[in-house]
């Protein structure tokens, strides 16, 4: 792992993984454990509990979030749409990763703010972290 990948992975303290696919979470986890996550990812089976969470919990340091679009009950584009509404929550990335082909998706995506970035699946830590570098602001330089 490149000093920058390492950089760009420790800034979080927790990594939430919302997907209603329970072989998916378990890959992330794997994934995740073997990029130096560890007991820091946090899996939801569905966006409603992540929320729960996010808003009950107190968080000071940055979290990432991993959040599957196609879910029971609220989807992943709902469910960042009701994040963004919390007023009192941690420095938050949110990222969808899907395995979902449709452009319109994409799209929608871009639409959302509080949205940062889009992977397809399976999850790559190399890919997700070189979007997280790139989020990084230059060595020396504030934020």
């Amino acid at each position: 792992m490149t000093a920058d990948t390492a950089r760009a992975l420790s800034r979080f303290s927790r990594v939430f993984v919302i997907d209603d696919n329970s072989y998916d979470n378990e890959y992330a986890t794997i994934v995740l454990g073997r990029a130096g996550f560890g007991d820091r990812v946090q899996v939801f089976l569905d966006g409603q509990s992540a929320l729960r969470e996010l808003t009950s919990a107190t968080y000071a340091d940055p979290v990432l979030i991993l959040v599957d679009i196609k879910m029971p009950g609220i989807d992943g584009f709902e469910f960042a749409r009701r994040l963004a509404q919390q007023e009192i929550l941690p420095e938050l990335t949110v990222v969808i990763l899907t395995s979902s082909p449709d452009p319109t998706d994409l799209q929608t995506a871009g639409t959302i703010p509080i949205i940062q970035h889009y992977l397809s699946k399976p999850l790559r830590v190399p890919l997700l972290a070189d979007l997280l570098t790139r989020d990084l602001p230059a060595a020396g330089r504030p934020r």
